[in-house]
């Protein structure tokens, strides 16, 4: 259990962009922990009650575990704030393995029916307990919250958990820290600071080797799960729920890698109180995009996304979005970024 520090006062002395009180890490990183199924197909429709689940594989599963079963069915009226989530958390009480599966007891009993709508269109399980687990220590203040920032492409990220991190709140606009002509912080400009989110790589360089991020799990982030910017990343068997605005992203547009088998459920945005259009997408005065409570928001064309589901989110299930950040907003997030060099490229569409 690592738990990241938090402070009851400021930032370190001088830190004017609220970097610190995070994982920051400009070189090499491992964290590898039990290798366990993160996800998996539910084999038959459940009832109201159920209090047993039989799962396709659930390699090193425990009692005890927290598991998140997908919601299937929703109440919708005019207003899309009716809308009624139906993912629903519950915990493992027993296992018994078969030939043809693992069948899974847990409480409590499940308070919505879980069913498939055709043969083909199965719901599913997610495991959302590591034996690693990253976890601010005061997560009911977003700015006391802890986030894990790598700037390195030599990171391995294997079966960690997530919990609780970020500290950009998707909710409000992102401000970008700057100083006055007297070298003082402009008042209100580190109000809510861009790219403090729970898993973040960025701006390594798309040309770099891949950093891996397998089997990994974000539960609770006020702004995105995990999010790749300006880097290189394969993302496989992860898990994202109860993130704002989306569950897991590229920021940029020349962002490269694959997002591959992973879950995106439950996660929220603006598509709870609006319908959706085009200014869902984000705020542009100030290139804050990806809030609508997406499963995949993807500003990169040369991000792979295959064999992944979302389910339950208020947004899109997966939505493409290709347009940058606008010259005077760039301006601004790269001085906020110490100077980081530009890598803006042409953007393709996938």
């Amino acid at each position: 259990q690592c738990v990241t520090e938090w402070l009851d006062g400021p930032f370190l002395p001088g830190d004017t962009t609220q970097l610190s009180r995070g994982l920051i890490c400009h070189g090499e990183f491992m964290a590898s922990g039990v290798d366990k199924t993160a996800w998996g197909v539910v084999l038959s429709d459940l009832p109201v009650g159920a209090t047993s689940l039989k799962v396709s594989e659930a390699k090193n599963w425990n009692v005890g575990d927290k598991l998140i079963v997908t919601g299937t069915d929703s109440i919708l009226g005019h207003d899309v704030r009716n809308h009624k989530y139906q993912s629903e958390f519950v915990t493992v009480t027993g296992l018994l393995a078969a030939s043809d599966g693992t069948t899974v007891t847990f409480s409590p009993p499940l308070q919505y029916r879980h069913f498939r709508w055709r043969s083909d269109l199965p719901f599913h399980v997610g495991n959302l307990t590591r034996n690693i687990t990253f976890r601010s220590r005061d997560t009911s203040t977003i700015a006391n919250r802890g986030h894990l920032m790598f700037m390195s492409s030599m990171v391995h990220l294997a079966n960690v958990a997530v919990e609780g991190c970020g500290r950009t709140d998707g909710s409000r606009p992102v401000t970008d820290p700057r100083m006055d002509a007297y070298g003082e912080l402009v008042p209100g400009s580190d109000a809510n600071v861009r790219a403090r989110y729970a898993v973040h790589w960025h701006r390594v360089g798309q040309l770099t080797p891949p950093a891996i991020c397998t089997g990994c799990v974000v539960d609770g982030s006020p702004k995105w799960g995990f999010l790749v910017h300006a880097s290189n990343a394969h993302l496989r068997d992860c898990i994202a729920t109860r993130c704002y605005g989306s569950g897991f992203a590229t920021e940029e547009g020349q962002e490269r890698g694959s997002m591959d088998r992973c879950l995106s459920v439950l996660n929220r945005g603006y598509g709870d109180v609006e319908v959706s259009t085009d200014a869902d997408h984000g705020r542009a005065d100030v290139g804050d995009w990806g809030i609508a409570g997406d499963g995949f928001w993807n500003h990169s064309g040369l991000m792979a996304i295959t064999n992944c589901v979302a389910c339950d989110n208020s947004g899109r299930g997966f939505g493409q979005f290709i347009r940058w950040l606008s010259p005077a907003v760039e301006d601004r997030h790269m001085h906020a970024h110490e100077g980081a060099p530009r890598h803006i490229v042409g953007h393709a569409v996938a």
